[in-house]
């Protein structure tokens, strides 16, 4: 899960964590994104591997925008 990717910060083997699957992305998304801002585009991507039950999208986008 997200959570515990993030609190255990490494992987086993000290690499990173990679992803069990790779979301898709459509076209009509892919353009819609064009126009966002870094922060709003980080937080769609990001939002793509982090299920809103772990992090609602609003605390993702406010976590982003602090960053």
């Amino acid at each position: 899960s997200f959570r515990s990717a993030v609190m255990r910060g490494l992987a086993n083997d000290r690499g990173l964590f990679v992803p069990d699957h790779c979301p898709t992305v459509s076209p009509d998304e892919l353009e819609s994104w064009r126009q966002l801002n870094f922060a709003d585009l980080a937080t769609e991507v990001i939002g793509k591997f982090v299920k809103e039950d772990e992090v609602p999208r609003d605390v993702l986008a406010g976590i982003v925008k602090k960053s």
